[in-house]
């Protein structure tokens, strides 16, 4: 199995890489639910001034593991049959609600 395969199969949780895969998507939901509180937590005044640079760092950090993740599903999207190959499938991939929303997350 190459590289880019096994990638699709852990974030699309499919075939023998399921323990990976499972952990993967706790990880990230996890990662969603801690942005959640953060968002919540620094909307309160006296925690954004105490805290403010800790949030900023938080923030950084978890939309670079957003990018990375973003980026790998686009990268190994082409090994859905749907996508097709290449640059095509890609963007076919990109096209989708899930990836839209996802990049729009980011953005």
């Amino acid at each position: 199995m190459t590289l880019r395969a096994r990638t699709y199969a852990v974030l699309e949780m499919q075939g023998d890489t399921n323990t990976m895969a499972r952990l993967v998507n706790i990880g990230l939901m996890l990662l969603i639910l801690a942005n959640v509180i953060a968002v919540i937590l620094e909307s309160v005044s006296a925690l954004h001034a105490a805290y403010g640079p800790w949030f900023w760092w938080f923030e950084v950090v978890s939309v670079g593991i957003f990018t990375v993740e973003y980026l790998l599903r686009l990268w190994a999207s082409v090994e859905n049959p749907r996508f097709g190959d290449g640059s095509l499938g890609r963007l076919r991939y990109a096209l989708t609600p899930m990836a839209v929303i996802d990049l729009l997350a980011i953005l």
